[in-house]
């Protein structure tokens, strides 16, 4: 059958006959060691999007203690494999091309059986809202240990959870109470540690090479931008699905805001997708700003964050990027819950929360809101700017302003 004709039977009817056909086959069967393989395996499970890499990246250094005699590969979203890729913590990087793993069932089964060649010893999903191709994959890697969140129900079933966790040998527990992404991670390596782990000792990290840094400055230095003469900022105006973006225009007005007031040089970033958004900014602006969409890899962009005065974007992976590099970042919320998702521990006095209402205390959450990003007004943006400049700014040069 052709992936075309596939497509036309809804999609929890081809999923779950993949499911049923893996499942009956490998689902808790101990794949056989064979000679001269690595005698301990571990083997790490994420697929999910760039933000949640990210937040789930202080888990790396932990699991490479606790797991110091073993070789550890870690499967990702190949969307992610170039910030993955220089991971000091782990062995082996195993992409996974997601959509493909959905709908093509040959690309599914190869995909298992390779993972089943290692022989893993141990296998850990460290996903608190458990997503079914993360589950199968761990059920049936065929290491002998298999362990997993407990979590809740937001990306599963609870029939299908239940069934699940049959497979598993370990389900850790998680409190009950509500808490932040970054604080059921710590939570879940407390308890394979056994001990505590601080706050401190638990901040997303990401991993440059000096190549690079290189090509960042070469981009810098042929637009003529310095670091310790120009106020770089860097706008992000994309996202990966249209509720969570502030439109282009106001991206352009405050643009032009920061030029006016600050004498500022503008940097609009994104990925190949975000290229027309990027444009549409651009075109609005009454300046000709650094455009880079597309032309960056995440690592690369990382180093550009690095070396820039402070970020503005949606609620997206490029914001977790910044905070883990450091950098003044003012995150625009309105369809996540930042109490949930938003930058932890730093830069917190930045954010622009049009998830709540006026004076509401909400509750962290996963519930999303819709049609909130328009509420997000020019001036509450600069208001935020205003702060991050004057806290976090390191230079005079840094601090000019006209009529601020």
């Amino acid at each position: 059958m052709t992936v075309s004709r596939l497509r036309s039977i809804p999609y929890h009817v081809v999923t779950g006959v993949f499911r049923f056909a893996l499942r009956g086959a490998y689902a808790g069967v101990r794949a056989c060691p064979k000679a001269g393989r690595h005698s301990n395996a571990l083997l790490l499970i994420r697929t999910d999007q760039i933000g949640d890499f990210i937040l789930f990246t202080p888990m790396l250094k932990h699991l490479r203690t606790i797991y110091r005699d073993y070789k550890i590969s870690l499967v990702v979203n190949e969307q992610y494999l170039n910030l993955a890729e220089a991971c000091p913590h782990v062995d082996h990087i195993i992409p996974l091309k997601v959509k493909k793993y959905r709908w093509n069932f040959l690309y599914r089964l190869n995909f298992i059986r390779n993972l089943r060649r290692t022989a893993f010893n141990t296998a850990i999903y460290p996903l608190y809202s458990r997503e079914p191709i993360g589950d199968e994959i761990l059920y049936c890697s065929g290491a002998a240990e298999r362990i997993v969140f407990d979590g809740n129900f937001s990306n599963m079933g609870r029939s299908l959870k239940s069934k699940n966790d049959r497979y598993y040998t370990r389900v850790i527990k998680s409190p009950e109470k509500a808490n932040t992404e970054l604080e059921r991670n710590r939570e879940f390596v407390e308890h394979l540690s056994e001990r505590p782990i601080s706050q401190s000792d638990f901040a997303p990290e990401l991993w440059l090479t000096q190549e690079d840094r290189s090509f960042v400055s070469g981009l810098l230095e042929q637009a003529n931008l310095e670091l310790f003469r120009d106020l770089i900022i860097v706008l992000f105006p994309g996202a990966l699905w249209s509720g969570r973006i502030w439109p282009p225009d106001n991206y352009a007005r405050l643009a032009n805001r920061l030029v006016e007031r600050y004498v500022a040089s503008i940097i609009v970033c994104g990925g190949p997708r975000d290229i027309p958004l990027a444009s549409a900014v651009a075109a609005q602006t009454n300046f000709n700003p650094l455009v880079l969409a597309g032309k960056t890899t995440l690592r690369q962009s990382a180093a550009l964050l690095e070396m820039c005065a402070l970020f503005i974007g949606n609620e997206t992976g490029p914001l977790h990027m910044a905070v883990a590099m450091n950098v003044p970042a003012v995150g625009l919320y309105g369809y996540n819950n930042p109490k949930r998702v938003g930058p932890y521990r730093r830069f917190a006095e930045l954010l622009v929360d049009a998830y709540g209402e006026p004076g509401e205390d909400y509750p962290i959450s996963m519930e999303h809101r819709l049609g909130r990003m328009g509420r997000i007004t020019t001036e509450e943006v600069l208001g935020r700017v205003r702060t991050a400049l004057a806290r976090h700014a390191p230079g005079p040069p840094w601090r000019r302003s006209r009529g601020a």
